[in-house]
């Protein structure tokens, strides 16, 4: 069976075997070799053509595109800022890195322990290596990777297999993590262009163009017959409980303004 997509090439070849075949006829009426029956014959297929046109149209499948890369940088724990009357740390020692996607769910990246003071090499390695304590139950393994720039001390966050679900999205710390980064941008869905239609169709439509190829006494040639309907659906919801990520002491952690972090 033939595709659409080689019925639409099909169709384009036809219109150019027209117009070609429509100007050597106004050269041969140019020298007074008229065939009345022609110009009848040309406007019917001129009808049919156009006729095609509205109803063929190529379809393509578009494959997913991911965001581009995150970076993280300036990265510190900032916990001499969060201390209670008794002088004691209000700060967890778990800390999450998370990102909330586009259904709102908030998705962490890295779960990883912190002490006052810490120094930045080590935070940054314990953020790195806390990569493999988290499960996003939402999106495949390796949704999200990290990696260290060596450069300028800062992490790279790269996302893999995630579409359009974090555009506009800002990686954020749980209370006590800072750092500066910049919001997702990049990421597109796969989608499909182009209206498919039936098979009765396709062989309707594919007998006028072969019939239009006697009338006009041509050969359809280098129609391409590589054609996939089929595209990559986009990620949806699913029905994954809630898990609340607490510290050592079964506390909940806790967001920039204090609200409790529920991760899925």
């Amino acid at each position: 069976m033939i595709s659409q997509n080689e019925l639409y090439n099909k169709l384009q070849f036809a219109k150019m075997k027209y117009q070609e075949y429509s100007l050597q006829l106004a050269e041969r009426y140019s020298k007074g070799n008229i065939n009345k029956s022609i110009p009848l014959k040309l406007a019917v297929i001129s009808s049919w053509l156009k006729y095609l046109e509205e109803r063929i149209s190529m379809v393509t499948s578009l494959d997913h595109r991911d965001p581009a890369m995150v970076v993280l940088n300036n990265i510190s724990t900032g916990l001499r800022s969060y201390s209670l009357s008794s002088g004691k740390s209000s700060i967890p020692n778990i800390a999450v890195i998370y990102i909330t996607d586009v259904y709102n769910r908030t998705i962490p990246i890295s779960k990883f322990t912190v002490y006052e003071s810490i120094p930045s090499a080590v935070l940054i390695q314990r953020i790195l290596q806390g990569r493999s304590n988290v499960s996003p139950h939402h999106y495949p393994a390796g949704s999200t990777s990290l990696a260290y720039g060596t450069t300028d001390n800062s992490i790279k966050v790269v996302f893999n297999n995630v579409g359009a679900n974090f555009n506009g999205k800002l990686i954020k710390g749980s209370k006590g993590i800072q750092f500066n980064t910049a919001k997702v941008t990049g990421g597109s869905n796969a989608m499909k262009e182009g209206k498919p239609i039936s098979y009765d169709l396709i062989s309707k439509y594919n007998l006028i163009l072969d019939t239009i190829a006697v009338d006009l006494n041509f050969v359809y040639k280098n129609i391409d017959r590589n054609y996939s309907n089929s595209i990559n659906t986009p990620l949806g919801q699913s029905d994954i409980e809630d898990t609340i990520i607490t510290n050592e002491n079964r506390e909940h952690i806790s967001d920039e303004h204090g609200n409790t972090l529920i991760f899925e």
